[in-house]
């Protein structure tokens, strides 16, 4: 890999070749790290390489009295330019490339602690599967193998983070849900012992369809009371009217009497007349076999007969006859209507009769009070304050259980739940890695801890020196950068390592792998820089005071 640099912060220039160890040497403020971080720049493709920059900023990053500066990495397969100020990114083909970790930008262990537990996690492969979330959550009663499945496909809907944030959500929710049923503000003390007013102990262990059947049970009675209560009272009114229309009634039967009496004679007069009417034919009369005379047999003697009628005779007769008869049928249906008033007033008497008699009876009963339908709304209010605080609670204390169970689950969910735990399990074979990196640098044993917090020979990272946190920074940048196959490493500031075995430690690191990796340090002299391009392990430079890089061998000769 080729490297050039112009114009960076104090780089006025820099051309250099990535080699399997590339050192980059000089004086403090030289522009080592400069050098060391516009190379990170061009590996990981951040145009912002230290921290708190953002992309506006980026042009205090041009060499002051310059207008543009630029960094810029070559390679068979590619090439990243870097422009500034503008912090542009011009890439050909596929350059090499490098992770944040590798390029030194970033440290695991400076990570919060879910960051890093997420972190650490994707470099050790260490996801959990299904089998380790239903590990987790069988511990929690109430939980089935189908609820396992739901939040399993929420997992790998919307990931671990995102399954997460729904569970906190739906917590929300039931917090919320119980405040509402309660009035009052949600706390897991309070909400364990919690009871509505007015709830009677004996409710512990009843049954809703008990309850309901209870208060449907008193509503019926209080229906049944009212009814009485108004069926008596309209009883007594309808006898007490029924039973004062008899006088009148009674009155009217003489005359009903007579108009009955009255129609039926004039039925039998009509009929009378109507059988006294001679007939509307010329009644059987016959031709005398001597005198040829018209003759009628009369009460069984034979005499002369009418003379016969005219057909005009005939027909008036017959029309007498029908408005005779048509005048008994009217006199006939005058009479049946006549009956009939007279037999509905004989029973409206009667059924007075009975009303006066069963009211004499009735008012012989003492009265009634409202007693009856006070108890039953009295009932009918208890049960139903039963059912509805039963219902409270039951409702309160399910979403309390779903809030304790959602917790668990959130817990289980959470960056340092399940995640947490199977990473812990995968840090042996992270720790057996990290062994072998130590064995080569001899600097002590580096170790992860099941917190996830690294130690040197057993002692805690936050207690170690600058030197020693040093080591362990390398260590882990080396172990995550033979994982992440980054192209190449950046280590800046090794000069810490003062003590030669310690620097020592560092190249015998580099020389046994197939690690590219660019190491700055200070130093006072040039002559002091290693020559790594002596023993074939590649390229040594030297960053004059005037801001060029120049090869150790030019800047030895030139002193």
């Amino acid at each position: 890999m080729q490297i050039t640099i112009k114009n960076i912060r104090s780089v006025a220039s820099a051309e250099l070749t990535l080699d399997k160890i590339t050192l980059v040497g000089g004086h403090n403020a030289t522009g080592k790290t400069s050098i060391a971080k516009a190379v990170a720049s061009a590996l990981t493709g951040d145009t912002t390489p230290y921290d708190g920059m953002t992309k506006s900023q980026a042009g205090c990053l041009v060499r002051s009295g310059t207008a543009a500066g630029s960094v810029e990495l070559s390679a068979e397969t590619g090439t990243a330019k870097i422009e500034y100020p503008r912090a542009a990114v011009k890439t050909d083909g596929q350059p090499p490339r490098a992770t944040e970790y590798a390029a030194g930008l970033c440290c695991v262990l400076d990570l919060p602690s879910k960051q890093r537990s997420e972190t650490l996690s994707q470099y050790l492969k260490a996801e959990p599967t299904k089998d380790d979330l239903i590990a987790a959550l069988e511990t929690i009663d109430g939980l089935k193998p189908e609820h396992h499945d739901q939040i399993w496909k929420r997992i790998e809907q919307h990931g671990w983070d995102g399954a997460h944030a729904e569970s906190k959500e739906k917590g929300a929710r039931l917090k919320g849900q119980w405040e509402q049923i309660t009035g009052q503000r949600y706390g897991v003390k309070k909400a364990a012992s919690w009871i509505p007013d007015g709830y009677s102990a004996d409710l512990d262990g009843a049954s809703e369809d008990d309850l309901q059947a209870a208060v449907v049970d008193t509503r019926e009675r209080l229906e049944g009371a009212i009814a009485a209560e108004a069926v008596d009272e309209a009883k007594l009114d309808a006898l007490e009217e029924q039973a004062a229309t008899m006088d009148g009634l009674e009155k009217q039967l003489p005359d009903a009497e007579e108009q009955v009496a009255k129609l039926t004679a004039e039925v039998e007069k009509r009929k009378d007349a109507l059988r006294h009417m001679p007939p509307a034919t010329n009644g059987g009369a016959m031709s005398c076999p001597h005198c040829h005379k018209s003759v009628a047999v009369v009460d069984g003697q034979l005499q002369a007969a009418a003379e016969p009628l005219s057909k005009a005779e005939i027909a008036t007769r017959k029309k007498q006859i029908a408005a005779a008869e048509d005048a008994v049928q009217i006199a006939e249906d005058d009479r049946r209507a006549a009956v009939k008033i007279l037999q509905k007033l004989r029973d409206d008497i009667d059924a007075s009769k009975r009303a006066a008699a069963e009211l004499k009876e009735a008012k012989k009963k003492p009265a009634g009070d409202d007693a009856d339908v006070d108890a039953a709304r009295n009932a009918v209010e208890d049960a139903e304050n039963r059912l509805e605080n039963w219902q409270k609670k039951t409702s309160a204390d399910n979403r309390h259980y779903n809030i304790g169970v959602n917790a668990q689950i959130l817990k289980a969910l959470a960056a340092d739940g399940v995640r947490l735990d199977r990473l812990r399990k995968s840090l042996s074979a992270a720790n057996t890695a990290l062994g072998k990196i130590s064995g080569i640098t001899r600097w002590g044993n580096v170790e992860l801890t099941d917190d996830l917090e690294a130690t040197l020979n057993g002692t805690p990272y936050h207690l170690l020196s600058g030197s020693e946190k040093y080591r362990v920074r390398v260590t882990l940048q080396f172990w995550m950068a033979q994982i992440d196959g980054s192209a190449a490493l950046i280590i800046d500031g090794s000069d810490v390592l003062v003590d030669k075995p310690l620097r020592n430690g560092l190249f015998r690191l580099l020389a046994a792998t197939e690690t590219t990796a660019l190491v700055a340090m200070a130093l006072p002299d040039a002559s002091e820089l290693p020559d790594v391009a002596a023993k074939g392990l590649g390229a040594s430079y030297w960053m004059g005071d005037d801001g060029v890089l120049v090869p150790r061998a030019q800047a030895v000769g030139a002193a």
